[in-house]
């Protein structure tokens, strides 16, 4: 009797153990692709590669912005002067 009751709830356990591994795969199921993405390096080189651009228009707004300061920039932008 004793050990009917002992496999009866080592079961039970083992059910509700299986049904939380199930939900939280379920409801895990974005960040199990963001984990694949920064174990690869795709995550990495997103960042990187919105970084440059971001980096490549202040480049370009700072240009414009002192271009009458800066020489070198206004001949650069006009080259046939």
């Amino acid at each position: 009797m004793n050990r009917r009751i002992s496999r009866i709830c080592k079961s039970f356990a083992g059910i509700i153990l299986l049904g939380m591994v199930l939900i939280c795969m379920n409801a895990c199921g974005d960040s199990g692709d963001r984990v694949i993405d920064e174990a690869t390096g795709n995550r990495a080189l997103k960042q990187y590669e919105v970084t440059k651009d971001k980096v490549k228009k202040i480049e370009e707004k700072q240009q414009e912005r002192y271009k009458d300061i800066l020489p070198g920039a206004a001949r650069e932008e006009k080259p046939d002067e």
